[in-house]
């Protein structure tokens, strides 16, 4: 008799060797072997438009970085967190230069960088600006106070 799980009649060993690829180990090998193809051919499919997505300028990330680079400049970047902003102009134009050599994904590193970079400067520089604000909050308030005190010692007697 033939030895497959679930198997238990003669009619169904008979029914077995007829549909062979129906029915236990046969069934199951050919089952496996189609799903074994299908994955490969889902990798094939992806592997190929990972490789269209690699070869596409990031040129949106370009125009983000951009935006961020002007939020730094006017957030006084220049003065308050120089470095930060050389950083990210340094690297913007090193990514300019990988997209016109047409290495996108150097230049989608170099972007993502210099996007980091950029807003770091806006926020040391927005940062260091509200530092100032309230070094100069402080002093009104301790001028305002002496005022006050003179006042005061001025209208007792």
């Amino acid at each position: 008799m033939i030895a497959c799980r679930g198997l238990k009649r003669q009619a169904d060993v008979s029914l077995y060797k007829k549909t062979k690829n129906n029915f236990c180990d046969g069934g199951r090998m050919k089952l496996l072997l189609q799903q074994q193809t299908a994955g490969y051919g889902i990798l094939l499919i992806l592997l190929m438009f990972s490789g269209a997505c690699a070869g596409i300028a990031p040129t949106g990330k370009m125009a983000n970085l951009e935006y961020a680079l002007n939020d730094a400049l006017k957030a006084d970047a220049p003065r308050y967190a120089p470095l930060e902003l050389r950083f990210a102009e340094d690297k913007y134009q090193a990514a300019k230069k990988a997209i016109a050599d047409e290495e996108y994904e150097q230049a989608g590193r170099l972007i993502d960088q210099a996007l980091l970079d950029a807003q770091l400067a806006q926020e040391k520089a927005l940062s260091a600006k509200a530092e100032k604000d309230a070094f100069e909050m402080r002093q009104s308030i301790e001028a305002l106070q002496g005022e006050a005190d003179r006042i005061k010692k001025r209208q007792s007697p």
